[in-house]
């Protein structure tokens, strides 16, 4: 089943939460405050959709598994957002690491050899 994004968050976040899938923004209004935006095309959101579901430590719903995703997404922007910080801010640091080449030359990033 294809969800359209842009309905769906719309809807389920109560219009708290706004994607763009032209302009690739997501929108964040919490109550009472200026909106913060960030830049974020549509499979990167589903990407941190599917991980905010997955690291949720809350018992599962009966909700749709987007719906779900979508309600726990706004709630952590919305405790962010109360905790005076920028809401999209952990967000904002994967999309730099994911554009940052890694320059980590240990043994670790190195093939291993394989010794017959």
């Amino acid at each position: 089943m294809e969800i359209d994004l842009e309905h769906e968050v719309s809807r389920v976040s109560a219009s708290l939460l706004a994607f763009d899938r032209l302009a690739h923004t997501l929108t964040f209004r919490p109550r009472g405050a200026k909106p913060v935006e960030i830049g974020v095309d549509e499979q990167t959101l589903r990407n941190w959709l599917q991980g905010t579901l997955l690291a949720a430590e809350q018992p599962a719903s009966h909700a749709f598994p987007h719906e779900r995703a979508i309600e726990l997404l706004v709630r952590r922007l919305q405790e962010l957002h109360e905790g005076g910080q920028d809401p999209f801010t952990p967000f904002r640091d994967r999309l730099r690491a994911a554009l940052t080449p890694s320059l980590d030359f240990s043994s670790r990033s190195r093939p291993v050899e394989l010794v017959s």
